[in-house]
């Protein structure tokens, strides 16, 4: 029997670069982790004192891995239902692109899911959570990475009074069974800086040293290797072999499999009435025929693979935002399909509503719901960044030109903004609208809401 005793701790947060989010709607985006450490740093930096030597912002309890030739006494295929938090869970019939195109040329898909369930009431805001295990290839990969065979038995003790629960501790499991549905190893966080300075911390060849410090201090360098290699654990670890990852190590470092969730675009009954189908609006990166990065969620979808159970969430907008005259609507990239959803149903709800709609996208091919928010808005524009000719516009300079009517009818009190997309573009838009609107009525009048921030909106 071996023994591995593990501790980790928290890193300072390194703020993500461009091109590091993988655009595919992870449940743990690099921006998600971001922040959450930041805040916690921010806290440990107040906490401390202006001299006191900071202490680590979060340590993880010491864990046990114990590896026997007993038989595994735990099915983990389950497992995941816990990730759904009490919310019921619907098996899928069936998953197709709705335009064939983008399975050459990437970018934002229309994804049409059907589920086993007769159809609920989907209100604007409402989204769902897709659960796909970790494909058999990637936990091969890991496992030869950290020298491990799949079918190896361990157990995890029971973790100190306070720990997390994702881990299934006290039971026998093989590594295959727990790399398959608990462990996430196609997070972005294994190619951002955090993570390179722990491997950094246990390589051992010189060349190797060199290379994982470049990745942890040299934001171009970075850069220039994050779009070339795609973010599963086996990969960096291939890469860096004298690291010697353990199993135990591993689950210092990991963070649990969780589902993705992605806005509703639209629902509808199918001719079975006891099934219904979702539309999604997904992004999947395809540079010269070949993904950048396959998303964990957005990859097999791509394919047509069905997920091993979706559920939905329900994070419906107030009524406040519904009740309206002038409803603003401004967003960008995949983004746009809450924004969607919204107009649909106000536009059902009334007719005489007015929509201004500001809609942001890369390109014209990119722009999948442009002429139907044409048609729903009362007044529309387009902004492209990567128009294939001319000067690329932003959806902030189109907010920057309207900034003062939407002052006026915010002012008056008949209008409503709706804001969802990147948390750049959501940033921009603050600052712009911070400009001619008050706190109270940014507060009152003005809805954000970011799609990278998909597993905990």
């Amino acid at each position: 029997m071996t023994v591995i005793l593990l501790k980790n701790l928290m890193l300072r947060p390194t703020e993500p670069e461009p091109g590091e989010c993988c655009g595919s709607g992870c449940a743990r985006c690099v921006w998600d982790v971001y922040y959450e450490r930041l805040a916690e740093w921010e806290s440990q930096q107040s906490s401390a004192g202006p001299t006191e030597t900071p202490k680590p912002a979060m340590t993880l309890p010491t864990v046990t891995v114990q590896v026997s030739d007993s038989e595994a006494e735990l099915d983990l295929s389950g497992w995941s239902h816990r990730l759904a938090d009490g919310a019921s869970t619907f098996a899928v019939c069936g998953v197709r692109v709705s335009d064939p195109q983008p399975r050459v040329r990437g970018g934002l898909m229309k994804i049409l899911i059907d589920i086993d369930a007769p159809m609920p009431e989907y209100l604007p805001g409402d989204a769902v959570d897709v659960w796909f295990p970790n494909p058999p290839h990637v936990v091969a990969d890991a496992c030869a990475a950290l020298g491990i065979s799949e079918d190896r038995v361990i157990s995890l003790s029971d973790p100190p009074t306070g720990s997390g629960p994702f881990l299934p501790f006290g039971w026998k499991v093989t590594v295959k069974e727990l790399l398959t549905h608990v462990v996430d190893l196609t997070s972005t966080a294994y190619i951002q800086s955090p993570f390179f300075r722990m491997m950094l911390e246990r390589a051992t060849d010189a060349t190797e040293k060199v290379q994982l410090s470049q990745l942890d201090v040299d934001r171009a360098f970075r850069s220039t290797f994050v779009s070339t290699h795609r973010p599963t654990l086996g990969r960096m670890l291939s890469l860096f072999p004298s690291t010697k990852l353990t199993i135990g190590g591993l689950l210092s470092v990991a963070a649990p499999l969780r589902p993705r969730r992605f806005s509703v675009v639209s629902a509808a009954p199918l001719a079975d009435a006891s099934r219904h189908q979702v539309e999604l609006c997904v992004r999947h990166h395809v540079i010269d025929g070949v993904p950048r990065f396959v998303g964990h969620c957005s990859d097999p979808l791509f394919h047509d693979r069905c997920p091993t159970w979706v559920a939905l969430r329900r994070t419906p907008y107030s009524s406040a935002f519904l009740n309206r005259n002038v409803m603003v609507l401004v967003g960008g990239g995949s983004g746009v399909a809450p924004l969607v959803h919204l107009a649909r149903y106000a536009k059902g709800k009334s007719r005489a509503l007015a929509i201004w709609t500001m809609y942001g996208s890369r390109t014209q091919s990119e722009a999948l719901y442009a002429n139907e928010l044409k048609r729903l808005s009362n007044r529309f524009a387009l902004s492209l960044s990567r128009p294939a000719e001319g000067r690329g516009e932003r959806v902030t300079d189109t907010l920057m030109d309207w900034r003062g009517e939407i002052a006026e009818v915010v002012s008056s009190g008949e209008a409503g903004i709706v804001c969802c997309g990147p948390s750049g573009l959501l940033d921009s838009v603050r600052r712009i609208l911070a400009g001619v609107l008050s706190s109270s009525q940014m507060d009152k009048h003005v809805l954000f809401e970011s799609w990278e921030n998909s597993g905990q909106r």
